[in-house]
């Protein structure tokens, strides 16, 4: 009975292991091919992407399949209750950066996390979603309350196949932002530093650097 307990476990550890080197070298090569399509997208001055997408052929099926493994496996990542252990694989398994003193809690979900960054001393709340997508900077420490929703991407409701257009762009929190809970940042969203958005808000337009926001679309307040 060990030795069959022993072997499972051997099983177990091997699948484990493979699939974080799975992960590992997709977001490598995701993490290359992001940084050029960004930087292209910087010099030509907006997001552009074709409105539809291939589906068919087995190529295309195996990136979709991918694509969603990746979206499962982080969030499951997020359920583990080792905090050091949720960062050491953030950073060197799906390649995001993450500076010294960081605290990132639970239930997270985290979308192409090598395009993110995050700075010295931040804290990530309870049950954040952060969109790498296109680009998602944040500085020295930030404080991002529970559920704070931060996107890089979005619909255009006047793309004929729904897709994303030019409406996605990358989000910058600059330091000492507070983002309260359950707070949005839509795509393009500039924060300035030291900038505060209060509980249930949601930032349409950049906020200005020591300046109190709130509502829905957020206007200045204090």
């Amino acid at each position: 009975i060990v030795k069959i307990v022993i072997c499972i476990l051997l099983v177990v550890v091997f699948v484990y292991i493979g699939q974080l080197m799975m992960c590992f070298m997709y977001c490598r090569m995701k993490r290359k091919q992001d940084a050029a399509r960004l930087a292209q997208d910087v010099s030509n001055g907006m997001h552009e992407k074709a409105g539809k997408q291939r589906t068919d052929g087995i190529m295309a099926k195996i990136k979709i399949l991918l694509n969603g493994w990746m979206m499962y496996s982080v969030l499951q990542l997020g359920k583990v209750p080792c905090q050091k252990y949720r960062k050491f694989i953030l950073k060197n398994i799906y390649q995001m950066q993450i500076e010294k003193n960081v605290v990132i809690y639970g239930n997270f979900k985290i979308r192409a996390p090598w395009n993110i960054s995050i700075g010295k001393g931040t804290i990530i709340g309870d049950g954040c979603q952060l969109d790498g997508r296109n680009g998602l900077r944040i500085g020295n420490n930030v404080n991002m309350s529970t559920e704070v929703y931060i996107y890089t991407e979005q619909h255009d409701v006047n793309d004929p196949y729904f897709a994303s257009g030019s409406s996605g762009g990358c989000v910058v929190i600059e330091d000492r932002a507070w983002l309260s809970s359950r707070t949005t940042v839509l795509p393009k969203v500039h924060v300035g530093k030291g900038a505060v958005l209060a509980s249930g808000a949601l930032a349409t337009k950049d906020l200005k650097e020591y300046t109190l926001y709130g509502g829905v679309p957020a206007k200045p307040i204090g």
